[in-house]
């Protein structure tokens, strides 16, 4: 993604809110900020309180830093999301007012470097024994978590209910 040179103007931006709020039945809104790093922290907070105003639950204030939330937070009285680095402690958050931490980016890299290793070995030596850390297929997650995340119990109690198992 781009460095951001420009930002919505509020009036375009509260009637997109205000479309949202109309058109939900069920659903949190989350309205994205990325205009602090070409407006002052001020300006930012007034365009974010206004976004509130006209129906947003949460922002996601970018690239506001760890600094500048509890002001923030102060002024918008919703619940702040934003990106978490490698060195950012649970801790530093909550002091800083944050509510909904994202860390997608870096779970992302993570796994691309896992498969680039993999696939790197592959090609060089046609197996992929040493990424793999010696587990079979189906033992990179304990079977609790496994189960949780293919819904497992959920699967079977439906495939039940209509005599599939």
């Amino acid at each position: 993604m781009g460095r951001v040179t420009k930002v919505t103007l509020v009036a375009e931006m509260v009637d997109r809110i205000h479309a949202a709020v109309d058109a939900r039945s069920d659903m949190c809104l989350s309205v994205r900020l990325q205009g602090r790093n070409i407006e002052m922290l001020d300006k930012t907070l007034e365009r974010a309180a206004a976004y509130v105003e006209a129906g947003a639950d949460v922002l996601w204030l970018v690239p506001m830093t760890l600094e500048e939330m509890p002001k923030a937070a102060s002024v918008v009285r919703v619940p702040l999301t934003t990106q978490i680095f490698v060195d950012t402690t649970l801790d530093k958050v909550k002091e800083a007012k944050v509510t909904v931490m994202v860390y997608a980016s870096f779970l992302q890299n993570i796994m691309q470097g896992a498969m680039y290793e993999a696939l790197t070995e592959l090609k060089t030596t046609g197996m992929i024994a040493k990424a793999a850390k010696g587990q079979r297929l189906g033992q990179g997650l304990p079977a609790d978590v496994r189960t949780k995340i293919f819904a497992t119990a959920d699967l079977t109690d439906r495939a039940k209910k209509y005599h599939e198992v």
